[in-house]
């Protein structure tokens, strides 16, 4: 009679102890149910633990979030502190020349090293053209904080890249005729994009500076511009020179990197072109690259392109 009476209430136990248990084990997912339906005190309390273990599972859950979110953002300001200290650290180091170089002149002008005006005006040449270099650094650096602090004003417009691209090589004319550079760039049919026309120019001048310097005695750059496929248009800009190596190639986007470090000093250039690529493709939503071709390097980007003309399309197909 004893265990008729109390089996009821020892079975509502025997589940809310295995729920507890199970929950414990951080199994929420365990069931309590009385083996009757109980609305006395018993019941109440076995109801209580469940909803109160249902709520507990999702303090935990929130909690995790909330761990896992600081624990990223702990990370995301570590990474920034080391991205500032290498910041820092590579901005004091491409300044010490230039400013060393200028120290020194200064002082030779000073102490009166020569008096000869051959020599004195070799000196403030030098000095202007270290002057030049620094202020073209800390320009770049103005435009590249700009482009990844997402605060460049970006304006999407309809253009024809070819024009684009002709126009720029008018204003650069005197550059590569003092360089002696052959520059090959097919004009005659327009390609049209949806791009941001300075961003895109500010790209062109870092590739067309990069390829001026780097190509070799053949003096070749070639520039194309054609659709990649139906909806995105592909500039590239090729120099003739030596391949970049396959280790280097991920590298060279990064702010200061410099494959060859002699040559970049030779021509005061500041390792930020590739940089300032870099981050206008992000900001465009586009990407770009580099690959080594035959006899030389080709830089490319892409752009949303126009969609292309069904003819054209067709032409290209073979129909």
């Amino acid at each position: 009679l004893v265990f008729i009476i109390t089996k009821p209430f020892t079975d509502t136990i025997n589940r809310m102890n295995q729920f507890a248990k199970a929950a414990n084990e951080g199994d929420f997912e365990t069931e309590f149910r009385a083996a009757k339906k109980r609305t006395d005190e018993l019941g109440v309390l076995g109801e209580n633990i469940y909803e109160m273990g249902h709520k507990l599972e999702k303090t935990i859950s929130e909690l995790k979030t909330t761990n896992l979110r600081l624990q990223n953002e702990l990370k995301e300001k570590q990474e920034l502190e080391e991205a500032r200290k290498k910041y820092m650290s590579d901005v004091s180091h491409e300044l010490k020349t230039p400013i060393a170089i200028i120290s020194g002149y200064a002082e030779g002008l000073k102490e009166g090293v020569s008096t000869d005006p051959e020599d004195i005006a070799y000196y403030c040449d030098v000095i202007i053209d270290e002057s030049e270099k620094m202020n073209l650094m800390i320009k770049k650096l103005a435009t590249l904080n700009q482009l990844e602090q997402g605060r460049s004003e970006v304006s999407l417009e309809r253009f024809n890249v070819t024009e684009a691209i002709d126009g720029f090589l008018n204003t650069m004319y005197m550059v590569i005729e003092e360089n002696g550079a052959q520059v090959y760039f097919d004009n005659s049919e327009p390609v049209y994009v949806w791009s941001d026309e300075f961003l895109f120019e500010e790209v062109l001048m870092n590739y067309f500076n990069n390829a001026i310097h780097h190509m070799n005695d053949k003096k070749i750059i070639r520039i194309q511009a054609e659709y990649y496929n139906d909806t995105t248009v592909r500039v590239t800009v090729f120099n003739s020179g030596n391949y970049i190596p396959e280790e280097e190639q991920d590298k060279i986007w990064g702010q200061f990197y410099k494959v060859d470090k002699a040559r970049t000093r030779e021509y005061g250039g500041s390792g930020l072109g590739l940089s300032i690529v870099k981050a206008v493709a992000d900001t465009l939503g586009q990407q770009c690259g580099v690959m080594n071709v035959d006899d030389g390097v080709a830089f490319w980007i892409d752009l949303e392109g126009v969609q292309r003309p069904a003819e054209e399309k067709a032409e290209n197909e073979g129909v």
